[in-house]
């Protein structure tokens, strides 16, 4: 599974130099160096999360931004809320099973990163 590649290429802790504003992306962490493959994009300004403290960490540095597409984020579906998170081992361990407790869940297959020109 591609959680186990990317898992073990761990992102440093940065400070947060920019807020999470709508539409920019950041990476969930759960404690030092403990970034890896989860993003999130900001569906709302959370200018909380530019000093929330968790396990010895402080805050989630935006890295990026949505430039083109924005409508297309708001579109996906958040009917479930943060009850997903609980199920986080399961998305990892078992992604069918996963899938098929939030069958309602979008899922990306493509993305694209750009440089900034």
């Amino acid at each position: 599974a591609i959680h186990h590649k990317w898992g073990a290429f761990k992102v440093p802790d940065e400070m947060v130099i920019s807020s999470n504003k709508r539409g920019t992306i950041a990476f969930a962490r759960d404690g030092k160096d403990s970034r890896d493959f989860a993003l999130f994009i900001n569906l709302k300004d959370n200018l909380q999360l530019d000093t929330r403290e968790a396990k010895g960490v402080i805050g989630y540095p935006p890295f990026g931004h949505v430039i083109k597409g924005m409508e297309v984020v708001d579109s996906l579906y958040s009917g479930y809320g943060d009850t997903v998170f609980k199920y986080e081992e399961t998305m990892y361990k078992n992604c069918s099973a996963f899938l098929d407790t939030f069958p309602k869940l979008d899922l990306i297959r493509k993305a694209y990163l750009l440089k900034n020109k």
